[in-house]
């Protein structure tokens, strides 16, 4: 177990330095969504701040729960929260699966596509 929190905290360092990486910030912006969508759908509920897309994403108290930014005491006690009320995990993860079984893959990939054609077409 201690072996397993270990390469999750290794795992989550890489990608905390990613994203301090100016050349791969924009990639790792980018997966905020992406990465919090797989989760619900692996029946993991989701903590994440009220901003951006994942404000619209996360349907907070369902999927997982929504905290202010820069709150570090809001998620440390929504993450424990979830860690020690089985029933609610449980309850937000099989919603996050049933809501992700709704998605239409071709309808996700045509929205990324749509995103990346707005950001290659030269203004004007």
């Amino acid at each position: 177990m201690v072996r397993r929190a270990s390469s999750r905290w290794s795992n989550a360092n890489k990608l905390y330095q990613m994203a301090r990486n100016p050349r791969l910030r924009h990639i790792v912006h980018h997966a905020d969504l992406v990465i919090p969508e797989w989760a619900m759908a692996c029946g993991t509920p989701v903590v994440a701040s009220r901003l951006g897309g994942l404000q619209h994403l996360v349907e907070d108290g369902a999927h997982g729960f929504l905290v202010p930014p820069a709150d570090p005491e809001a998620i440390a006690s929504r993450v424990y929260q979830l860690l020690t009320e089985t029933e609610l995990r449980a309850r937000m993860g099989a919603r996050g699966v049933e809501d992700a079984r709704k998605h239409d893959v071709r309808r996700q990939a045509r929205r990324v596509l749509d995103v990346y054609e707005q950001v290659i077409r030269p203004a004007g």
